[in-house]
């Protein structure tokens, strides 16, 4: 099922812009389940991520996976790299990591946790 990404446009001065990706609460399986489908980015070159666990129980692991290509396919297949290290999530909590200071065109992030509830935000920024 695709997720449901919101994108809230965000004016930092008169010559650089940011953008917060946000998607709604995602229930994550045992397997990879995504978080956020594959979207373009390629205006930005700073990015944050700050996934939430609303879940009491259930320890989160995400993934973000980022894609130089015009038209990459699946996620976590050829065209994608997975940046940085997994992303634990603890009960209850949240995680906040700057994934990337290169600029990339495509993201995407899945997770697993089997019952984990995960809401992820990206902060992306133009220097």
């Amino acid at each position: 099922m695709a997720s449901t990404i919101v994108r809230t446009k965000l004016r930092l001065d008169v010559d650089r812009n940011a953008n917060l990706f946000e998607n709604t609460e995602t229930a994550v399986g045992g397997s990879a389940t995504t978080m956020m489908d594959a979207f373009s980015c390629s205006l930005f070159n700073r990015y944050s991520i700050q996934i939430f666990n609303s879940d009491g129980a259930v320890v989160g692991v995400a993934k973000v996976w980022g894609s130089l290509k015009d038209s990459p396919g699946a996620v976590g297949g050829s065209d994608w790299t997975q940046i940085g290290d997994d992303i634990s999530v603890g009960t209850s909590s949240n995680a906040l990591k700057a994934i990337s200071t290169t600029p990339i065109r495509w993201l995407s992030v899945n997770a697993t946790g089997n019952g984990a509830d995960l809401t992820c935000l990206v902060y992306a920024e133009q220097v």
